[in-house]
């Protein structure tokens, strides 16, 4: 691997202070060493990395005591005290500094056998000051995707929330579905949660639209004090809102699979679902008649965690259930369609009829087609 230049701002490198923090306390240089997929995130081999680090002051020796704390286990410590002769009682502090009082020519000769690096005190400074810029960075990219959410942009939102993980997270990739997956929350109001004010009902969206893109699973305190649904909890609210828009997509999508009917199937062993949602199970409807889920009087966590069992058509009860037979779906529409694939191909993996594996694949063969 060619190596950086020598004028080379590593300061400047979010990936080369994230190496920087794994020396925040003493660490083996050669436990560093083995993690070699932070060398193609670098840019450069960890080794001149952590060279580059050490002429610079970042790193620097650690002493005698860290190097054997670092090195040593409790145990380890004190078999050496009691071949010795010496007490093995007390904290690890205080056994390795009375091995080094007792022996210290075999205290120093193992900490010679390994290379323990600390960052300095002006590297610590450092990583506390971009400590704090990502912490703000998070809060204002956070809250600026909230108030974009709550004006019903999601893809603005989503803009914000990307740029924040490309510059931390190595290797992410924005995907369109994630947007309409949240375009959904945000049109999103089902009748289980009572009447809301058209604000109410935007705050509401918001939040689980945060709970969707920053994984936030403590998106009810994005609402105001004293909100309140027809649920009364304001976590069981969002939940509701984000099973609701699921099924919407789900019954809205169905053109793509030539389905008219669809069959409620609840997982053996459900206990997420109440037993008003259970009640469906095994029923059949025209999705132009699908019941709205979670349905009023719900008393799930969740909302109802039901699976659709979709029909080919009005004159028979094949079910899609046949994974090659999705796959083949997703296929045909390759060759004429390749934006919508990529739609069906998502769509595929949500409802778990095929793997990650069989995505990613997937989606690659019809990338390259575009």
């Amino acid at each position: 691997m060619p190596k950086l230049p020598a004028n080379f701002n590593w300061k400047e490198s979010v990936f080369h202070i994230q190496l920087l923090e794994e020396f925040s306390k003493p660490s083996n240089i050669s436990r560093v060493l083995k993690r070699d997929f932070m060398q193609e995130i670098l840019g450069e081999k960890i080794e001149d990395a952590i060279e580059r680090f050490v002429r610079d002051g970042a790193l620097v020796p650690a002493n005698l005591e860290e190097s054997l704390d670092t090195i040593l286990l409790a145990t380890h410590v004190k078999k050496m005290l009691q071949e010795r002769g010496l007490r093995i009682s007390g904290s690890k502090a205080v056994l390795i500094d009375r091995l080094i009082d007792g022996d210290r020519n075999s205290a120093e000769k193992i900490a010679k056998q390994h290379r323990i690096l600390k960052c300095s005190e002006t590297a610590l400074a450092l990583l506390e000051k971009r400590k704090g810029e990502k912490a703000e960075e998070f809060e204002n990219a956070r809250n600026q995707s909230f108030e974009l959410l709550k004006g019903g942009n999601a893809k603005e939102a989503y803009k914000v929330y990307a740029k924040y993980q490309k510059k931390y997270l190595y290797g992410f990739e924005a995907r369109s579905f994630d947007v309409e997956e949240i375009q959904s929350v945000l049109l999103s109001c089902p009748l289980v949660l009572g009447n809301l004010t058209t604000e109410n009902q935007k705050w509401l969206q918001a939040a689980a639209g945060m709970k969707m893109l920053w994984r936030d699973y403590k998106a009810e305190y994005w609402l105001p004090e004293n909100f309140v649904t027809a649920v009364g909890d304001n976590r069981r609210a969002i939940s509701y809102l984000i099973r609701n828009a699921y099924f919407q997509r789900i019954v809205a999508g169905r053109d793509r699979y030539y389905t008219k009917k669809a069959k409620i199937t609840f997982r053996e062993g459900d206990i997420e679902s109440c037993q008003l949602c259970l009640s469906l199970n095994g029923k059949i409807f025209d999705l132009e008649e699908f019941p709205e889920l979670p349905m009023v009087g719900c008393t799930s966590e969740t909302g109802c965690m039901c699976d659709l069992d979709l029909y080919s058509s009005d004159d028979n009860d094949d079910f899609l259930e046949d994974e090659e037979d999705e796959i083949q779906i997703a296929d045909n529409e390759i060759d004429t369609d390749p934006v919508n694939s990529l739609k069906v191909l998502k769509q595929l993996l949500d409802e778990d009829l095929i793997t990650q594996t069989e995505y990613d694949e997937k989606k690659k063969e019809i990338l390259s087609r575009l």
